[in-house]
């Protein structure tokens, strides 16, 4: 503050992150991950050859050993500067003028080595890689601020001018053919790869905005406020660089009327809000002009390969290519009980995303396939609730908690020009919409397999051949519901506790969670089958379908089952344990003013139906078979983490 007229300030944070990467993935074979690898794995195998290298199973030569993957050395370093300082003047009583100038600098740097001792190392010789990156963001805000207030009546306005600029730069390098592995990615000359890749990137682009708000309040009970922004963006044509997204909101706190002074003594307070308005959204790149790519073309003659280049169009720009725009209403109600010790949010919104940023796909003659273009629009209905409460107060314990609780559903409005519906489909389905076939059971010994599924042998799922045509196609599908949850949870408690007049005891718990969530199964359901190959089998085939165990629901491993409909299909839960802490505050010394000494534990446990390695981590698929056989069960589940800290004011 060096005056009442004017104040300065300056912020700014550094960081640096520095990773060693373990090559998880989600591919098959040679390019799958630790994880993949592992429990695919045949567990009566070594880990070592005879001579000291890693064994590859001679059943299973295309799956690399899980433990050789470890050998690969991944190191990421990140870097990051973020600062800002403003100027605020007040020249006149009511009026501030405020300049901020602000940025934010990233460097990335990836250092790579795949040695000899894995499939692909071995394939390629060793192959190493370096790459950098670095990412400035600039900003300016111009901003003007008056204040009045006569009488009952306040008034706010807004108005000011923004500036982002954004630019980034990188290079990489990479080889194969090293004589030994022990130069790593620190010599990258000494590969002897025919063509050592290496290459260069640079990006700039900027968007800008002229914004006004104002703001009216009557005796603090009726408040209407209203705002326009014009933003451009360096992604667009000048002639589509603009877009204008207005947007309005209007408050009604009711407790302030004379006729709710008898409830007083149970309703604090309540207020009725509502808003209506528009924002914009640029991220998608520049896509307006062609792009050329430069390329190789060799051709293989024999045992000589003859290097060739040539410029072809790897992307067709789009000049009508413009904003995204999300219109969204929202209605809501903030109340307060018994003197505040219970409050109320609740909020129903109506969002609608028209002009969508996307690729359509263009004809096959082309030689691009697709374009990016402004099709389509969604739209999303929802509530969400929050309830925060002061369960227990006293002079010298507290005890708070916040519950919130929300729903949505996403659906299509319109969906992309030369959409055709498959015969299952509508057309306001929701978006991550699930399609599959009605499982009715296994079919059980004795019973005539159906004419839709004349090899199924007892044991096998039998689907519902819905048109009666004896075939299993698209016409038998039915919708089985979608991947979005239909509940999302979260609950914290905090509690603190003074004792000895002097020392603060602070414990804090968090919960959240989802229900309603369309799983496929899990790897546990599907990797059943012990193939010629050697893979590993979970232990859902001692559950599987038999002579000794025909009242099983788990299809048979020889059962000849093509088509698994939505014979796993369920709805899971998880209420996740997302944090425990436990603190100390005590007293301060001469020099110290406030010391707090705490530990906490992340994700230290989770409740779920879910059978697989964690719910939240593992996506679903559109595809039930592919889903249960594995293909997320890959996913790292959330890691648990210890902490013990000490916070020291001085």
């Amino acid at each position: 503050d060096i005056s009442k007229y004017l104040t300065v300030g300056v912020t700014a944070n550094y960081a640096q992150n520095i990773y060693d990467n373990i090559p998880m993935g989600t591919g098959m074979n040679e390019y799958s991950g630790v994880i993949m690898s592992a429990y695919q794995a045949n567990p009566l195998n070594p880990i070592y050859d005879s001579d000291g290298s890693f064994y590859i199973d001679p059943r299973r030569p295309q799956v690399d050993n899980p433990v050789a993957l470890l050998e690969i050395e991944d190191i990421t370093h990140k870097e990051r500067l973020i600062a800002s300082g403003y100027v605020t003047i007040k020249p006149l009583e009511g009026l501030s003028l405020k300049a901020m100038f602000g940025g934010d600098k990233k460097i990335n740097r990836r250092s790579n080595y795949t040695p000899k001792t894995t499939l692909n190392g071995a394939f390629t010789n060793g192959s190493a890689y370096k790459s950098s990156s670095n990412a400035t963001d600039y900003l300016m805000e111009l901003t003007a601020t008056y204040n009045k207030t006569i009488g009952d009546h306040k008034f706010n306005v807004l108005g000011g001018y923004s500036f982002q600029k954004f630019t980034s730069e990188s290079v990489y390098a990479s080889n194969k053919d090293f004589l030994f592995d022990s130069f790593s990615y620190h010599n990258l000359g000494a590969g002897a790869w025919a063509r050592p890749d290496v290459g260069s990137g640079y990006s700039l682009g900027s968007i800008y905005s002229w914004f006004a708000r104002a703001h009216y309040n009557f005796n603090d009970r009726y408040l209407i406020e209203g705002s326009i922004r014009a933003d451009g963006s360096s992604n667009f044509t000048k002639e589509n660089s603009v877009g204008v997204f207005p947007a309005v909101s209007a408050g009604w706190v009711i407790s302030e009327e004379a006729f709710m002074e008898s409830t007083k003594s149970w309703l604090s307070s309540v207020k009725l809000r509502a808003s209506y308005g528009q924002t914009g959204n640029e991220s998608i790149g520049r896509h307006v002009l062609d792009y050329y790519t430069i390329g190789g073309k060799n051709t293989r003659l024999g045992l000589s390969e003859i290097i060739g280049e040539s410029v072809f169009t790897s992307e067709l720009g789009n000049t009508n290519l413009t904003w995204e725009t999300t219109t969204e209403m929202n209605i809501g109600i903030d109340a307060g009980f018994l003197n505040n010790r219970i409050r109320l949010s609740a909020e129903y919104f109506d969002r609608r995303v028209s002009n969508l940023l996307t690729t359509r796909s263009l004809p096959s003659h082309n030689e691009v396939k697709s374009i990016y273009d402004n099709i389509g629009e969604t739209g999303s209905k929802g509530v969400e609730v929050t309830i925060n409460s002061v369960n227990l107060a006293s002079k010298n314990f507290e005890w708070t908690s916040t519950l919130t609780l929300s729903h949505h559903e996403d659906r299509w409005i319109q969906h992309f020009p030369g959409w055709v519906a498959a015969p299952y489909e509508g057309t306001s389905d929701p978006i991550r919409a699930n399609f599959g076939y009605r499982s009715l059971g296994l079919l059980q010994p004795g019973q005539a397999p159906p004419a839709a599924q004349p090899i199924l042998l007892p044991g096998g799922i039998v689907v519902a051949d819905l048109n009666n045509d004896g075939v299993i196609n698209d016409y038998d599908k039915q919708y089985l519901g979608n991947t979005d949850p239909g509940l999302i949870y979260g609950l914290n408690n905090a509690v603190r506790y003074m004792f000895n007049k002097k020392y603060i005891l602070d414990f804090n718990i968090y919960f959240y969670g989802e229900s309603g969530l369309l799983k496929w199964g899990s790897y546990k359901r599907g990797d059943v089958y012990t193939t010629s190959g050697g893979q590993n089998a979970t232990t859902g085939a001692f559950d599987s379908f038999r002579h000794d165990n025909l009242d099983s629901t788990h299809p048979g491993i020889w059962s000849k089952s093509t088509e698994w409909g939505d014979h796993y299909v369920h709805s899971v839960f998880f209420a996740r344990c997302g944090s425990i802490t436990l603190g100390c505050t005590l007293p301060v010394t001469k020099f110290v003013e406030k010391v707090r000494v705490y530990f906490d534990v992340t994700n230290p446990f989770i409740i779920t139906n879910h059978e697989g390695l964690d719910p939240e981590t593992e996506g679903s698929s559109d595809s039930a078979y592919s889903n249960v056989k594995g293909t997320s069960g890959s996913a790292y589940p959330n890691v648990k983490s210890f902490n013990v800290g000490i916070n020291l004011n001085f």
